[in-house]
């Protein structure tokens, strides 16, 4: 999948989603927008963290969508850390 910058997006990222086996996309957003990156990352460390109370286990990750590397990766026991 070849992700292209969208013409307002200095730093466009993915929020993706692991909790089967595979990452799964759930949001894409402008990183270079600070208070999106942070409501971004809060709700899913939130949801993180009530599936762990349920039973369930998820893992979270930023993905620069122009390099399609990592930026920073989440989990339970350790929350956001860069990658």
């Amino acid at each position: 999948m070849s992700a292209k910058k969208a013409p307002s997006q200095k730093q466009p990222v993915r929020l993706e989603l692991n909790n089967s086996g595979a990452w799964k996309a759930v949001l894409q957003y402008d990183a270079a927008n600070s208070g999106d990156d942070a409501d971004a990352q809060n709700c899913a460390d939130d949801m993180g963290r009530i599936s762990a109370r349920l039973g369930g286990r998820q893992a979270w990750r930023v993905v620069d969508m122009l390099t399609s590397k990592t930026r920073s990766e989440w989990s339970v026991e350790h929350g956001w850390r860069d990658a």
